[in-house]
């Protein structure tokens, strides 16, 4: 609760509490003549305070109220931006997550597939699977001067020609690529 308001609800029972106090002591009271005076039409100052120090009551109540009210409100504003925000972050996480699983994917696939290739490479450098279009192509992707792989293409075309030269092109060609 709000202290101003508390502070103000106090003082205005201390005010109240006084004016009655004033009003009902001995001391304060007029003394009795002999002649009955008619009662006031008009409500004493007694009721008076009291009337007013209720309708601060009721006006300190109702502040009370609408603050509490003003705090509830904050309150669940406040846990909705937070309810916001790890929904965000969850949903963020979540698709860097998936990024990964497929860069990792991609990079598996790749992997794979370079193996792959350097099985059929590995493959077709042998006398039983000599695949002569395979050893060329594997000449020309590599990092050979020219000659070198001109005088090397020479070769494993002559073996393509005449099986009986296979074996010595496989060896040419190994040695050339560090295989």
């Amino acid at each position: 609760m709000n202290y101003k308001v508390l502070g103000l609800v106090v003082a205005i029972a201390a005010v109240a509490a006084g004016a009655w106090y004033f009003t009902r002591s001995p001391e304060m009271q007029p003394e009795a003549t002999a002649t009955t005076e008619a009662p006031a039409a008009e409500p004493s100052a007694t009721d008076a305070a009291a009337q007013a120090a209720a309708e601060a009551a009721a006006a300190a109540t109702e502040a009370a109220q609408a603050a509490g009210e003003a705090a509830k409100a904050a309150a669940d504003a406040a846990a909705e931006a937070v309810n916001q925000a790890a929904t965000d972050a969850a949903a963020a996480a979540a698709e860097a997550v998936n990024n990964a699983a497929a860069a990792a994917s991609d990079a598996a696939n790749a992997a794979v597939e370079g193996a792959g290739e350097m099985m059929d490479s590995t493959k077709a450098l042998t006398v039983e699977s000599f695949d002569a279009d395979k050893v060329i192509e594997m000449i020309e992707t590599s990092t050979l001067a020219e000659e070198s792989k001109a005088a090397l293409k020479a070769v494993v075309e002559g073996a393509r020609a005449n099986p009986g030269l296979v074996s010595g092109a496989i060896e040419q060609v190994k040695a050339a690529l560090g295989h």
